[in-house]
């Protein structure tokens, strides 16, 4: 839902920008600003599209998260076995530094490889939260020609359609590297964040351990 209200909101910069709270406010205030941009967003899209319209793309999701974990989990233990000659939590490297150094490196190197292979999911995820509101946006304009039952039409259709149509579509019109738009800044942001997050559970898991 929340990922919905995300890309809702960035093909909507205006509305968006207006929940957002002016140079002169508290920065205390932004949390709450944003967090009612959020709800009023899901508010607003549940009113035009039903409360469906807040799982769509539930399917091309649950097709990119479970593979990604799968991929970065099992990717992590065979580098960090690689490199150390041990596993998750077998606690080889020498000292809390090289710790975080071999698990960061690790962590950030399979999510790079999963991302790559659920990029298309993604892609395809995004297309299905999106698509439906761009078309009602546009028929929603005074110089547009559609009407109240064609922008039904366009939500009911995008609601309907499955990943893997989706998937044929974008391979017809765009290719192979239409499944893959996006792909740099998506790893940009997955490769720090995967790194990090098991480094610190590694070297924290480490320290806890040490103390008993």
């Amino acid at each position: 839902m929340v990922d919905s209200a995300r890309n809702y909101r960035r093909l909507n910069p205006r509305r968006r920008s207006s929940s957002l709270p002016s140079s002169s406010s508290s920065s205390s205030s932004s949390a709450p600003s944003s967090l009612s941009g959020i709800i009023r967003t899901l508010a607003q899209e549940t009113a035009r599209g039903g409360p469906t319209v807040l799982w769509r793309g539930l399917g091309s999701t649950l097709w990119r998260d479970v593979p990604f974990s799968a991929v970065y989990f099992d990717g992590y233990e065979g580098l960090k076995r690689l490199m150390t000659g041990g596993g998750l939590g077998e606690g080889n490297a020498s000292n809390h530094t090289a710790e975080f150094g071999i698990s960061f490196a690790s962590g950030s190197i399979s999510g790079s490889a999963a991302a790559l292979l659920t990029q298309p999911f993604d892609v395809i995820k995004t297309r299905l939260q999106t698509e439906a509101r761009v078309g009602g946006r546009s028929s929603e304009s005074p110089s547009a020609s559609g009407t109240t039952s064609s922008i039904r039409t366009s939500r009911a259709s995008a609601q309907s359609r499955s990943t893997f149509v989706v998937a044929r579509e974008i391979f017809a019109k765009e290719g192979s590297a239409g499944l893959f738009k996006g792909l740099s800044p998506r790893i940009a942001k997955v490769a720090p964040a995967c790194g990090v997050m098991i480094a610190s559970f590694e070297v924290v898991g480490r320290a806890l351990a040490s103390r008993e």
